[in-house]
């Protein structure tokens, strides 16, 4: 069974924030052009296809999707994971979505979507890794260090949940590069470092098995699309991603991507 299926991932809507209802038309933004920013390849949510040359991924279905039902048109660009939140913050661009959870309201100056998917923050390691098995072995192995690109909901979990530290711990070392963390930890620089549990599968197969994942999840978050404090999108993504999950086409995007039909929508 893969980690995907096996720590449910799920997709959801918290409906309490809209009752039951749902709107019989969407919002029609009227052609409109939207660019849109991606950090690097972060498969499967979206990643570049070395064959074709094309931007692939569940991110980039549901982008696809989302246009024909809003009525808007989109170009997307690649940068380092690292130049994402600061060109969002900065408006040179209205939207990103960068296959990674963050916090709701972590980021100061973005507004976000509702979240599309809910995830499990697990801990990576070697696979040969047997000085410490879970949080608390991690927590009283006082040399390990742990890898974790900052912003993020997994530099959050690393710091309240297995450090319960300050953020200037000298068992941190920040990447903001995803996988710049999956380089230090394959060559001994850190000894773990934090994954989604919708991507863990993906990277301990492509890394030849020489990762493996310890203990119970660590915390849990949620993807959303990142818009940018001047644009005014957020309403329309929330309507049209609403609309996807009444009709079924969420579950078809994510049993595509991640091999799982059954999903709890509302939580």
């Amino acid at each position: 069974m893969s980690y995907s299926k096996s720590l449910a991932i799920t997709l959801s809507f918290i409906i309490s924030f809209f009752g039951t209802a749902v709107a019989e038309e969407l919002p029609d933004l009227k052609g409109r052009e939207i660019s849109i920013l991606v950090g690097g390849n972060s498969a499967p949510f979206h990643y570049r296809n070395t064959v074709t040359g094309e931007l692939e991924g569940w991110e980039i279905d549901a982008i696809k999707e989302l246009s024909k039902r809003l009525n808007f048109k989109y170009k997307i660009s690649m940068v380092p994971w690292k130049n994402v939140i600061p060109s969002i913050d900065t408006g040179n661009f209205d939207m990103a979505m960068d296959g990674s959870g963050i916090k709701k309201f972590s980021i100061r100056g973005v507004k976000y979507s509702l979240p599309y998917l809910h995830f499990d923050i697990l801990m990576l390691v070697r696979s040969d890794e047997d000085r410490f098995e879970d949080i608390t072995s991690f927590r009283a192995f006082t040399k390990g260090k742990v890898c974790l690109p900052p912003n993020s909901a997994f530099y959050f979990a690393g710091i309240t949940r297995v450090l319960k530290a300050k953020k200037d711990n000298p068992r941190i070392v920040l990447s903001r590069a995803k996988n710049e963390c999956l380089k230090l930890l394959k060559s001994g620089v850190v000894d773990m470092t934090l994954i989604d549990s919708a991507s863990a599968e993906d990277v301990i197969v492509a890394n030849s098995f020489n990762f493996k994942i310890i203990g119970r999840p660590v915390s849990d978050s949620s993807f959303r699309f990142i818009f940018a404090r001047n644009v005014n999108l957020s309403d329309a993504f929330d309507a049209g991603l609403i609309s996807m999950q009444e009709d079924g086409r969420l579950s078809e995007l994510h049993d595509a991507w991640f091999g799982v039909s059954e999903q709890n929508f509302f939580d």
